[in-house]
């Protein structure tokens, strides 16, 4: 289809905004007037016309090709508003209706889970999360949401080569360290060495 213009009118429940049709546009916010070739269902690449009032500018240097944070670019009330109406509307389809308390938003490089893959480097392995719908691998040297010790080199983090070496080419769970641990996308076997 050719390059038209569309206003986006919702998210969807991955975060990736939702024009008539239905048309989705990733990292795009409602009311938001968005231009771009669509391809099958989807704008891969859209430009914004219009933007949101709720529209921020992404603090992490690897937003553009890092796959990991879908929301960035919006503001913290406007994340914990929709997260709310995302519950909100999975209990009143099934006749439950609350109130609710505000939410709050996790402070900056406080995560402490993250499932981040690796793949062989030349010289080391590279360790980060997938682009966002692609099988690239985005080294992360700085992370806006994870935990810094959580990012640390596998010296700094007491792992030793023959771990990382065990970690190239499947998930890595920072949750439970390497392996099959939940969450984890290896082949299933089982990893041995130090965790995280």
């Amino acid at each position: 289809m050719s390059d038209m213009t569309h206003t986006i009118t919702r998210l969807g429940h991955l975060g990736d905004g939702i024009a008539e049709g239905p048309i989705f546009a990733a990292r795009t916010l409602p009311g938001e007037v968005v231009r771009g070739d669509v391809t099958g269902d989807r704008i891969e690449t859209p430009k914004i016309v219009t933007p949101s009032s709720d529209r921020v500018k992404p603090t992490c240097s690897h937003y553009n090709t890092c796959g990991g944070c879908s929301l960035m670019h919006a503001s913290d009330e406007f994340v914990a508003n929709w997260k709310t109406e995302i519950v909100r509307n999975a209990l009143v389809s099934h006749g439950i209706e609350t109130e609710f308390r505000p939410i709050h938003t996790s402070p900056a490089r406080s995560r402490r889970r993250a499932v981040l893959s690796a793949r062989r480097g030349k010289k080391a392995p590279i360790v980060g999360f997938h682009g966002r719908r692609s099988g690239t691998i985005t080294e992360i040297s700085d992370c806006h949401l994870i935990h810094p010790r959580d990012l640390a080199s596998p010296a700094r983090a007491g792992r030793t080569d023959r771990d990382w070496r065990l970690a190239q080419g499947r998930a890595v769970d920072q949750r439970n360290g390497f392996g099959c641990g939940a969450g984890c996308l290896c082949d299933g076997r089982q990893a041995t060495g130090p965790r995280a």
